[in-house]
């Protein structure tokens, strides 16, 4: 699923952030749905839940997907979503080339070509294809 897509509360995965279409901040899914159709969601600040409950609404809710907590192969995602040893192909190269992270920083990743042995620099907010996590 992509970045802004407008689904249903039932159609997202646990860990899923979105937003209410009326409304900005941005909320994530705890708990799937259960046998009376609802879902359970909380506001996470700084990867804690906001609210001691989590509030159970219905899975018929129209809302806009955000991202993953955790990208799936064959998304689009931003290059912090992922974690050393993660593979990926960058949007502005080849797309048959496939990279490696090597490590993370707090503004550049260190990353590098599968066919290379040096490391380059990229910035944390560059789009990219997700391949497959480590092994």
């Amino acid at each position: 699923m992509n970045h802004k897509t407008v689904c249903r509360l039932d159609e997202l995965r646990i860990g899923d952030s979105f937003v209410y279409l009326k409304r900005a901040d941005p909320w994530r899914v705890m708990a799937r749905q259960d046998k009376s159709g609802r879902v359970a969601v909380n506001q996470v600040v700084n990867g804690k839940p906001q609210w001691k409950h989590d509030e159970l609404k219905r899975g018929k809710t129209t809302v806009m997907f955000l991202r993953h907590t955790k990208p799936v192969p064959g998304e689009e995602c931003f290059l912090e979503d992922l974690a050393a040893g993660d593979k990926f192909q960058r949007l502005d190269d080849d797309l048959l080339t496939e990279w490696v992270v090597e490590e993370t920083g707090h503004d550049f990743w260190s990353v590098r070509k599968m066919t290379e042995a040096a490391p380059v620099k990229a910035g944390r907010l560059a789009k990219v294809i997700f391949l497959n996590h480590r092994k």
